[in-house]
């Protein structure tokens, strides 16, 4: 009533979301990370019969599936653990009951995506703070696709969920608390995730 009220009086009242909540709008679209609304998006775009409904469900699917490969892939290549070790790894973070919770009875579309890129970040934060036995050139090497492993896999977190962005953040901060050479670890990773941010300031600097 209010909306047509202003409407016919010629006052310009602003709607988000106008059908949300029973007509009264929403305003999450407008500081929520964009990025689990592209993937949505691209849903959407190529299967335009699908509801709503299903859109969600099938890209919460395809976002766990994902999550499953980049967790197998930090464990493989980040831990070095065998392929057994390593697949079963990734059926245990694919299923753990968090994960259901978070998008099933929370609705945090957003934190759920947010799993497919935490492994790629703390494999590209192992690449850059291993001490690698192999060699200065292959430890150069390895810090450098580190680096922008890292960088990109921040990046796209931040654009995803800042509340798990700043939980990861913690943790990576206690994962360089436990190597020998913390001061030249802290310099990597701090170097690499204030280029992140940058990358990511389009979003975070509005949104802040």
């Amino acid at each position: 009533e209010l909306h047509q009220l202003a409407s016919t009086s010629g006052l310009w009242l602003p709607h988000w979301l106008p059908d949300a909540f029973r007509g009264f709008g929403s305003p999450a679209l407008t500081f929520y990370a964009p990025l689990s609304y592209l993937i949505t998006t691209a849903c959407y775009a190529l299967f335009t019969g699908l509801s709503a409904a299903a859109i969600a469900k099938l890209a919460g699917l395809v976002t766990l599936a994902l999550s499953g490969v980049t967790m197998a892939q930090y464990l493989r290549r980040g831990l070095r653990l065998d392929l057994r070790a390593s697949a079963l790894g990734a059926l245990l973070y694919m299923a753990a009951p968090y994960r259901y919770f978070d998008l099933s009875t929370r609705a945090a579309f957003s934190e759920h995506v947010a799993f497919l890129f935490l492994p790629l970040v703390l494999l590209g934060a192992e690449w850059m703070l291993r001490e690698e036995e192999l060699g200065v050139r292959h430890a150069r090497t390895q810090r450098a696709m580190g680096t922008l492993l890292y960088t990109l896999s921040f990046a796209l977190m931040a654009i995803t969920s800042l509340p798990a962005t700043v939980t990861v953040s913690l943790g990576l901060l206690m994962m360089v608390l436990t190597r020998s050479r913390m001061i030249a670890g802290m310099l990597r990773l701090g170097g690499a995730t204030l280029l992140a941010t940058l990358l990511a300031a389009f979003y975070i600097v509005p949104a802040f």
